[in-house]
């Protein structure tokens, strides 16, 4: 049986293996700590809810996203106090659709996300800068506006990755129209 085990093909087999089972947690990154997935307006604009699982592990949430090929975040759920067992909730998504990352976060307390680095790098990441990455944009829910309505575009729900802090917000009209104006307001966010 020795011999066996010491094959080169057996031993390159099964280093394969324990390098591949190692390298799964290197494909995700953190999200931001208490921002939780838009749900509802995710699946509306495509994205695809996969599986939902209770954890006692945190990293388990994110081996269960690694295992699935569609899953590129995973949600984690927070604590439940009143609880009987010590578990979270874990919901895994495929956030691309059309080639596009359709997937939004709201700040809320206890939520924690895992992305996959290859969606992130792609979809995420400010392209030429490293490790820091321009921050999440959200100026709130999608509206159809009729001529002569006032829209307040408010980036509270916005989050910076990694330790960054947003600082200032700045808007600007990507395409011209004669109809519309922008004015800057004291108002924060």
């Amino acid at each position: 049986m020795f011999r066996f085990c010491s094959s080169p093909l057996l031993l390159l087999l099964l280093v394969g293996l324990c390098g591949a089972a190692e390298e799964c947690g290197d494909d995700f990154r953190p999200g931001s700590d208490d921002f939780v997935l838009d749900t509802k307006d995710a699946v509306k604009d495509g994205a695809a809810l996969l599986a939902t699982h209770n954890v006692s592990i945190d990293e388990e949430c994110e081996t269960r996203c690694c295992n699935d090929p569609r899953c590129n975040v995973a949600l984690l759920g927070p604590r439940d106090a009143g609880a009987t067992e010590d578990t979270r909730t874990c919901v895994l998504f495929d956030c691309v659709h059309k080639n596009h990352f359709v997937c939004r976060f709201l700040k809320q307390a206890g939520y924690q996300s895992y992305l996959k680095r290859s969606v992130f790098q792609r979809y995420l990441k400010a392209p030429g800068e490293g490790d820091l990455s321009l921050p999440i944009a959200n100026a709130g829910r999608d509206v159809v506006v009729q001529p002569g309505e006032v829209v307040m575009l408010n980036g509270s729900e916005s989050f910076a990755l990694h330790d960054a802090k947003i600082s200032d917000y700045k808007w600007s009209l990507q395409s011209e129209d004669n109809g519309m104006t922008m004015e800057v307001t004291t108002r924060g966010g």
